[in-house]
């Protein structure tokens, strides 16, 4: 005999279905992410991998938890002002812990609430914002550790910046480099595996930390192969690459399935005092999100403020003359939010955009995320230095039969050059680079490169 409202199954679909109404913004903008090619798609894998593991509940549905549907719908008002102010990014996190706590609410009474949290968060498109902002800092622990083991052996190595020069030869240590798609992996893991075992909240938390450190010294230890390998006068092949990584992330889940062991006594722990739900709460809830709705979608577009600052474009670049070009629709449209302004041009062989930046931002991203997001394949990236000495970071961009050569590098006013744009704004934002600056990038067809 249930004390509280018994709540039909299609309660918790009801719910979930108002609330997703409200969150539409939200959602709409993590599908256009998902989509426009910046970012791995391994949220859709987090999504499906919850889905799945809701549907193993559904019999197990029960009474909603007062506190966690009041928190879910604090968590959505919050969400639903936030996105007036706050970046989409940060206001679909409290979207997607809105819903998380709606579905706790519905669980049973002693199932694991934070393995939902978790692969909540990690549907997010998260992966590119990561490496932007953490990629950096990351780079330069793994390879100053790297750097260290490798002096051990006996080998002579000088960190310089994120890359490594070992007995003389320059080795990039690049954004995947960074572990943070390995940390989303092995996060991922263990989440599900939490779930699976029914492992208590707190003992989830409490190895958080440890898993942070287990995704750290995995990394490390890939990348010290990885340069060792790509000195030997062969270089390293993708296959071997790839391999290194797979086994990585075998043993780092491995260890990761060892720690999260099921406790003996987990099963006759005590359960929590749930308060029962009234009859009322139900349609009470499903008002309140219905109202909080009402904010989201009325967000009004906020005009930016035009950049009127004039700029002075080159008229030559390399001895050879600049032929301005006209901006396309997406360039337009990304120009007129951007923190300075954008130029296309051609000298006749390459094309040349050159965009000059006044202050640290996020819109300044790789050149290889706008190709990913036009259908092109990303292959062979490397440093290299032009005749005039001067370094590059290059790849291959491959569609449709055709690939591109395309190099890019940022300079800012004392003449410092950075080939990575997470090390860019680190350094901008810590007064380490004085602005302004100019991002230049160069792309021709990989035929007239090999003509020339």
């Amino acid at each position: 005999m249930n004390n509280g409202f018994s709540v039909p199954k299609y309660s918790l679909l009801l719910c979930l279905l108002v609330q997703g109404m409200a969150l539409w913004p939200h959602g709409k903008w993590i599908v256009n992410r998902m989509q426009d090619g910046s970012d791995q798609p391994l949220g859709l894998v987090a999504i499906i991998s919850l889905g799945g593991l809701l549907m193993t509940q559904v019999q197990a549905w029960q009474t909603p938890k007062i506190p966690y549907l009041s928190l879910a719908l604090i968590l959505q008002i919050m969400a639903c002002a936030a996105w007036l102010i706050w970046p989409p990014l940060l206001t679909s996190l409290l979207a997607v812990l809105a819903i998380s706590m709606t579905l706790a609410a519905f669980l049973p009474k002693n199932a694991p609430i934070l393995p939902i949290f978790a692969l909540a968060i990690l549907s997010l498109p998260l992966l590119s914002s990561l490496q932007f902002y953490a990629g950096f800092p990351l780079r330069v622990i793994t390879a100053q550790s790297s750097a260290w083991i490798l002096q051990l052996w006996g080998n002579h190595v000088e960190r310089i910046g994120t890359n490594l020069q070992i007995n003389g030869q320059l080795v990039m240590v690049d954004a995947p480099c960074s572990g943070v798609q390995l940390a989303w992996m092995v996060y991922f893991f263990a989440a599900m595996l939490a779930f699976y075992r029914q492992l208590a909240d707190k003992k989830f938390i409490r190895y958080w930390p440890l898993l942070g450190l287990v995704v750290l010294m995995a990394n490390i230890i890939r990348n010290t192969c990885l340069v060792i390998l790509e000195t030997r006068p062969q270089g390293l092949s993708d296959s071997l690459h790839q391999g290194i990584g797979l086994v990585v992330l075998v043993l780092a889940c491995a260890l990761v399935a060892y720690f999260l062991k099921p406790e003996p006594w987990s099963s006759v722990s005590p359960k929590p005092i749930v308060l029962a739900s009234p009859a009322w709460l139900i349609p009470l809830v499903i008002v309140c999100f219905l109202c909080s709705a009402v904010v989201s979608w009325s967000k009004t577009q906020v005009s930016v403020p035009q950049n009127t600052q004039h700029i002075e474009w080159p008229r030559q670049w390399q001895g050879r003359a600049l032929q301005p070009l006209a901006l396309s629709p997406v360039e337009n449209r990304f120009a007129a939010n951007f923190a300075g302004h954008i130029g296309r041009f051609s000298d006749g062989q390459r094309q040349i955009v050159l965009r000059h930046v006044q202050r640290p931002t996020r819109m300044l991203h790789p050149a290889s995320d706008c190709y990913k997001g036009l259908g092109y394949r990303i292959a062979h990236e490397q440093l290299e230095y032009d005749p005039q000495q001067q370094v590059w970071r290059c790849f291959h961009a491959s569609k449709q039969g055709q690939t591109l050569r395309v190099c890019e590098r940022i300079v800012d006013n004392q003449g410092k050059v950075f080939t990575d744009t997470s090390s860019w704004y680190w350094q901008a934002e810590l007064g380490q680079s004085q602005g302004s600056w100019w991002a230049i990038t160069t792309a021709e067809v990989l035929d007239m490169v090999a003509a020339r």
